[in-house]
């Protein structure tokens, strides 16, 4: 096949697994993003690699016939094709111009430094949830700004991106403790209007979104 041809096929299996590969904004765990890794590269496997498909997707199936994602995933691996089959996506992936790992590294990265960064600031959001929501039962009207600034004051310092942000806005904010933004909290120091505050927040809603959510949705979540 010719330069033009390989890259032509592999930007159509591109397109025709962009569905899986968008799976990843609903992994909670490294295993979870390890799965649908996998299952792209099955999926795209299945357009670039008609040699050895048809032996790992009979052996998925018949290792998995409830047909779920993960399993599925799992059985596929098991294949004894699996080997030459996944380095074939590779390959055909690398001639048509694409870099799978590089392409995944580009989604995985940023969504597992997210589901670190939430995780360490789980409790907090939580307690703070339940502070406005006392709040708001005196006062249905009272605002949520301030509450939520300090849950994303959270989630910027567990960012790598946003970790040194978030440390000048500790120390403006007069913290003895940056990770622990409750402590000696001093609302009038927490000027949300300020540029310094902006490019934190900015910060945290630009790696929301490169890990596949935003901060209404994170907020809200269970």
């Amino acid at each position: 096949m010719s330069q033009a041809g390989d890259e032509e096929q592999w930007v159509a299996a591109f397109e025709k697994c962009r569905g899986v590969l968008a799976l990843f904004t609903q992994a909670q765990s490294a295993k979870d993003l390890a799965a649908i890794k996998q299952g792209w590269l099955l999926c795209l496997g299945s357009h670039l690699c008609p040699e050895t498909y048809p032996t790992v997707a009979a052996d998925a199936k018949k290792g998995a016939p409830n047909k779920g994602f993960v399993d599925t995933v799992q059985a596929a691996e098991k294949s004894s094709a699996w080997p030459e089959f996944s380095q074939c996506v590779i390959a055909r992936a690398t001639q048509g111009g694409g870099d799978c790992d590089a392409i995944w590294d580009t989604l995985k990265v940023p969504r597992l430094e997210w589901l670190n960064a939430a995780v360490q600031v789980n409790t907090l959001r939580r307690e703070l949830r339940s502070e406005l929501g006392r709040a708001r039962q005196a006062d249905p009207m009272a605002e949520d700004t301030s509450v939520k600034s300090v849950w994303v004051y959270g989630l910027g310092h567990g960012l790598p991106r946003c970790n040194a942000l978030a440390l000048g806005w500790a120390k403006h904010a007069g913290m003895s403790d940056p990770t622990s933004p409750l402590r000696g909290y001093d609302e009038a120091r927490w000027d949300v209007r300020l540029d310094t505050w902006r490019q934190l927040e900015r910060c945290v809603i630009q790696c929301a979104e490169a890990a596949g959510t935003d901060l209404p949705t994170e907020w809200v979540a269970p």
